[in-house]
C-alpha cells in the first residue's frame, strides 16, 4: 500500500453533501451501537435483578413487576428491530464510502465523481433500512 502526502495528493473534495452524509453516517452508527450496548446491559441487569430479588424476597413484587417488564421491553427492542445489525451494516456502508473519499480525494486520478456516486449507492444499499422482525 502507497502512503499519500497531502502535498503529493490532488486538489479534489467531495461533495459537501457526501461529507454531510459521511458524518452523519458516523454519528448514526455510534448512537446504535451505544442503543445496543445499553439494552443489552439493561436486560441481563433487569434479568439478574429480579432473579435476585424473587429467590431471597428482596424486592417487592412491584419493583420485580416493573423489573421484569423493563428486561422485555430492552429484549424485545433488540430483537425486533436488529439495532446491532443496523449498527454494523451503517458502519460497514461508512467504510466503503469513506475508502472512496480517500481514493477520490487523494490517490486516484481515475477514480471520478461517477465512481465515487457509484460507491455511494452501494453504501446505501449495504445500509438499507432498518429490519423489523416481529414474529
Amino acid at each position: 500500500m502507497n502512503i499519500i502526502f497531502m502535498s503529493d495528493a490532488p486538489n479534489r473534495k467531495i461533495p459537501s453533501e457526501m461529507q454531510f452524509l459521511l458524518d452523519k453516517w458516523a454519528r448514526k452508527a455510534g448512537l446504535l451501537r451505544a442503543v445496543h450496548m445499553g439494552l443489552g446491559f439493561l436486560t441481563i441487569a433487569f434479568s439478574v435483578i429480579v432473579a435476585a430479588g424473587i429467590s431471597i424476597d428482596l424486592l417487592p413484587s412491584v419493583v420485580i413487576q416493573i423489573f421484569v417488564i423493563l428486561s422485555a421491553i430492552s429484549v424485545g427492542l433488540l430483537a425486533g428491530f436488529d439495532i446491532g445489525s443496523k449498527a454494523n451494516r451503517m458502519m460497514n456502508g461508512w467504510r466503503i464510502l469513506n475508502t472512496a473519499k480517500f481514493r477520490f480525494e487523494f490517490e486516484e486520478e481515475n477514480f471520478g465523481r461517477k465512481e465515487l456516486n457509484d460507491t455511494y449507492k452501494e453504501a446505501e444499499f449495504i445500509i438499507g433500512d432498518v429490519k423489523e422482525n416481529v414474529h
